[in-house]
């Protein structure tokens, strides 16, 4: 587990099991009767690396869901030119609950191939995120063109996705920006900065 609250403290309290609690430290095991307390908003702060990639931006953009505004503050990034539900996240689909009993991780790797093949009960088809990513990229290049050099703040799954649209279209870059946090990419055809991963993984 990851704290994930961007407004509110949280507090874990362990009934059972041994979950483990991921920090940029590393993993750390839980047990039963352990509790965790968190106060409201990132819990880690962007690595050195991450920072040296910012470069200060000509323009930003960002998700405007509020983890992802603070991940943008997080880097130094004080003024958003741009915020936007079109750079959010894809809601995984899920199912509504039942008797089968997995761990998370499984949970989501099997709903996340579901979706691929179609899947989306509760969330949205992988058509509809894919439509999304292809709309984004083509906002992107379009700021680019007026701006120079633009960075995007936004989440894992999309920046996946708006980054493939980009090279797609003939804007070369790194075909992953990294599957840890504050990880990022760059397309280059103007510098469209594609990829900052922020610290709350989806």
């Amino acid at each position: 587990m990851r704290h994930a609250h961007s407004k509110q403290d949280e507090f874990t309290y362990i009934l059972q099991g041994c979950p483990k609690l991921y920090t940029d430290a590393g993993p750390t095991p839980l047990l039963t009767v352990m509790c965790t307390g968190f106060k409201a908003g990132i819990l880690d702060r962007p690595p050195p690396e991450t920072m040296a990639e910012m470069h200060h931006p000509n323009y930003v953009v960002c998700s405007d869901l509020w983890r992802s505004v603070e991940s943008a503050h997080a880097v130094g990034l004080a003024n958003m030119h741009v915020t936007d539900s079109l750079f959010r996240e894809s809601v995984l689909p899920h199912f509504g609950g039942g008797p089968v009993t997995l761990p998370i991780a499984v949970w989501v790797t099997f709903c996340r191939l579901l979706w691929l093949a179609g899947f989306s009960q509760n969330g949205k088809a992988y058509a509809a995120a894919n439509c999304r990513a292809r709309q984004a990229a083509t906002r992107l290049a379009g700021l680019a063109e007026a701006h120079g050099n633009v960075l995007l703040n936004c989440h894992g799954l999309m920046n996946y996705l708006i980054a493939q649209q980009l090279r797609a279209n003939g804007w070369p870059g790194l075909a992953k920006s990294g599957k840890r946090f504050w990880k990022c990419g760059v397309n280059d055809c103007g510098a469209v900065n594609c990829g900052l991963r922020e610290n709350v993984k989806l």
